[in-house]
């Protein structure tokens, strides 16, 4: 199966109020949580590439 398609899972450690926020803008946003934090990275993955430049680029270095 090629790299880019697996699915890995990473584990995550939040606070009580942190998961309870969390829940509440998946719901909201109509998301489950992990698809609200897959959200959250993405997106901050497209800013900091805007800023910065392709993050396949930057690796190269």
């Amino acid at each position: 199966m090629e790299k880019s398609k697996l699915t890995r899972h990473i584990g995550l450690r939040v606070d009580q109020e942190f998961y309870d926020n969390l829940h509440y803008l998946a719901e909201y946003e109509g998301r489950t949580i992990n698809g609200e934090i897959r959200f959250i990275v993405q997106k901050y993955m497209r800013d900091f590439e805007y800023e910065n430049g392709p993050l396949k680029e930057l690796k190269k270095r």
